[in-house]
């Protein structure tokens, strides 16, 4: 199971990037999680609690409170980010659309690497904006090609969804 969880972070675009041993530093810190389907991994105004890397199954990004998707998440894919770098209030509902099972990094075992110096905590972080960035250049590339109105709306529901951030 280690072996098999070690290889799918490894290939996971957020952490790709780290270096073997930080790798296995940081699967030692963090734990697996198995989520029933239609379990809630996430809940919009909780306190963010860390960050994960969905192994097995797929986790759908819901708009709080409409219930409406605005991503869905595989192997690989990572979600919580925002939440482990800045300590704010979950934005979105994140749910399991079917058995799933996920790699989790809680806030306070990366506090705890941080407090230690442990060289892959800045690493982390890097990659945590680094892949930020990227969904915010995303959500601006998909927001150009609709109509302005809804790309004023679509940007800004994506933007408060990532970042908590109000968009008017």
């Amino acid at each position: 199971m280690k072996t098999e969880t070690r290889n799918l972070l490894k290939g996971a675009p957020m952490l790709a990037e780290l270096e073997p041993d930080a790798l296995e530093r940081l699967l030692t810190a963090g734990r697996v999680r198995v989520l029933p389907a239609g379990a809630f991994l996430i809940q919009a105004g909780d306190a963010a609690d860390g960050f994960f890397v969905v192994l097995e199954g797929r986790l759908e990004v819901l708009a709080p409170g409409e219930g409406m998707t605005l991503a869905e998440l595989g192997p690989g894919q990572s979600v919580g980010e925002l939440g482990l770098a800045s300590s704010a209030p979950r934005t979105a509902d994140v749910r399991s659309a079917g058995p799933a099972k996920v790699w989790q990094l809680s806030a306070a075992a990366f506090e705890d690497l941080l407090d230690a110096g442990d060289p892959l905590a800045p690493g982390l972080l890097r990659s945590i904006g680094r892949t930020l960035a990227a969904r915010f250049r995303e959500a601006v590339a998909d927001s150009s090609a609709m109509a302005p109105g809804i790309a004023r709306r679509g940007l800004g529901g994506q933007l408060q969804a990532q970042t908590g951030w109000e968009v008017e």
